[in-house]
């Protein structure tokens, strides 16, 4: 997935409130229109503003693989031991 954006400053006044996002054929994404995957809910970073573009992206790009992977997930409750993970 490609991440396409103009190289013009706009206006801070016409900027709008959410980036859009693009497949590779150009077709414009929603990310509210696919579910966020379970482990995003359980992440630190979930809420932090500075993540959404990435993670969003992250998401988009994996909406039509079975499994999610996600490298740069931090637990909301610490570390976690591998035999409680499912």
């Amino acid at each position: 997935m490609q991440c396409r954006y103009s190289t013009a400053r706009p206006n801070r006044e016409t900027l709008p409130e959410t980036m859009p996002y693009y497949d590779d054929d150009g077709n414009e994404l929603d990310p509210s229109m696919f579910p966020m995957p379970k482990i995003c809910l359980m992440c630190d970073k979930k809420d932090d503003p500075h993540e959404e573009i990435p993670c969003t992206i992250n998401r988009l790009g994996q909406k039509d693989d079975p499994i999610f992977k996600c490298y740069a997930f931090v637990s909301l409750y610490g570390s976690l031991i591998d035999d409680i993970i499912e």
